[in-house]
């Protein structure tokens, strides 16, 4: 998976997000765990004048094969260098 400089900021604070963990759902799901290969420049998705937002990429076929299908609405669970959540 790819995030986007302000997705790592906001999870991994003044660190090299590459090598982190992160997974779609809840706590209690049993959603793979995907590891983060590489960081991509912020972009803006809609006016250039609002903020950049947190972004994730992942390849279509790796969901297809983890879930069967997009899922509709998802949370997020990140492990931390420490193996804290947040």
């Amino acid at each position: 998976m790819i995030v986007n400089r302000e997705f790592a900021e906001h999870y991994w604070p003044h660190q090299v997000p590459i090598r982190r963990h992160m997974r779609l759902g809840t706590l209690k799901s049993r959603t793979p765990w995907m590891t983060v290969v590489d960081e991509m420049a912020d972009a803006k998705l809609g006016s250039p004048d609002h903020d950049a937002r947190e972004q994730f990429l992942k390849p279509v076929a790796q969901i297809n094969q983890d879930w069967g299908a997009p899922p509709a609405s998802t949370g997020l669970d990140v492990q931390t260098h420490n193996g804290d959540r947040g």
